[in-house]
């Protein structure tokens, strides 16, 4: 299992920061999670300790903060806008989707806070969503 630091943007050409766990061996396509806390929550505040699971288990795992909190882009600091979160998981998602070891049918998503946020129209492009 590797950690690697990553970036991506979203809207308003902020950049989300994070870790993306990958298995060992295989290049794959494997299937993918990606992770974070709802609301203010940051990466460090025990995710690694899930993602590595998942990795072990054979999954892509991306983790990533919100905008405006850890290590991503964005002001003011602290700030929480759960319609603009929701904006930024699609584009977690699409980042994971992107990836060439990624198998982007087999895609899931993790969070600490909000599953009530979840768009339901994710349905089709997401094969699992559990509250953590």
């Amino acid at each position: 299992m590797r950690r690697t630091n990553i970036e991506f943007e979203v809207e308003a050409g902020l950049t989300l920061r994070g870790w993306l766990f990958t298995p060992e061996g295989d290049a794959g396509p494997h299937p993918a999670v990606t992770m974070a806390h709802g609301y203010g929550g940051v990466k460090e505040f025990g995710l690694e300790r899930f993602a590595r699971a998942f990795a072990e288990a054979g999954f892509v795992v991306l983790v990533h903060d919100h905008r405006n909190f850890g290590a991503s882009d964005g002001e003011p600091r602290g700030d929480i806008d759960p319609w603009r979160q929701i904006g930024d998981w699609r584009r977690a998602i699409s980042f994971l989707e992107s990836l060439p070891e990624v198998e982007a049918t087999a895609s899931a998503y993790g969070e600490r806070a909000m599953p009530a946020a979840t768009p339901s129209s994710w349905a089709r492009a997401i094969g699992a969503c559990a509250a953590l």
